[in-house]
């Protein structure tokens, strides 16, 4: 839904959350990894629907490249989880480094599919993307997705010991609800995004265009 046609480009801030409470839980359940990749190859399905409107023939791409883009959803959150729990590494770093690695990864692999970025979904906030000039899309992704880890933090411990998600020995030490490593990721989240919005509204102030023609590119359609 972050994407075209529905354009909901605010749920990219959230999307990883459901996925990255899994990443928060002490050990994974029987069929984690099994419904993760159902649900991913659905949102796939969905998402990579267009394909199949230019040739019946398209229809087994469409469902092919769906079920292997679905296959990167489960590799996040599996590399996420040996990092957070096995390599001690904070998740608002760990999640951000995953994700953007397996959209490089995947940018490239067989070809590449380098379509539905997290960071492509923000294309009509420009204060958020400026930081591209930079970073590329690359760095959009990272920023969502850092937010999305500091966003699943804030989740309250409580809830997660409610379904059972997490023991109850690993509870909060801080009044906040909150540990001191967890309160100090959400403030570097924050911090990163303040800086990269600060950077955006920076740069755009700076630029001084000068009137002139207008110019469309659009893509050609040829028959085979």
């Amino acid at each position: 839904a972050c994407f075209a046609p529905v354009n909901a480009s605010p749920l990219a801030w959230v999307a990883l959350v459901p996925l990255l409470l899994l990443v928060r839980m002490e050990h994974r359940t029987r069929w984690m990894y099994t419904a993760i990749y159902g649900s991913s190859l659905l949102g796939q399905l969905a998402t990579l629907q267009w394909m199949r409107l230019g040739d019946p023939t398209m229809y087994i791409a469409w469902v092919a490249l769906s079920f292997y883009v679905a296959l990167y959803f489960v590799a996040f959150v599996a590399v996420t989880r040996v990092a957070v729990h096995r390599w001690s590494v904070p998740l608002v770093l760990a999640a951000p480094v995953v994700w953007t690695g397996l959209e490089f990864a995947r940018a490239h692999l067989l070809t590449g599919f380098s379509w539905y970025y997290l960071g492509h979904s923000q294309y009509r906030w420009l204060e958020v993307i400026q930081v591209s000039d930079l970073v590329g899309a690359y760095g959009v992704s990272f920023v969502i997705a850092a937010s999305s880890a500091a966003l699943a933090l804030l989740v309250p411990h409580s809830w997660m010991i409610r379904f059972k998600l997490v023991h109850p020995s690993t509870g909060p030490v801080t009044a906040t609800g909150l540990t001191l490593g967890q309160l100090v990721q959400v403030t570097a989240a924050v911090v990163l995004f303040g800086s990269v919005l600060g950077y955006g509204y920076v740069r755009r102030a700076q630029a001084d265009f000068q009137p002139g023609p207008r110019v469309a590119l659009i893509q050609g359609n040829f028959l085979a």
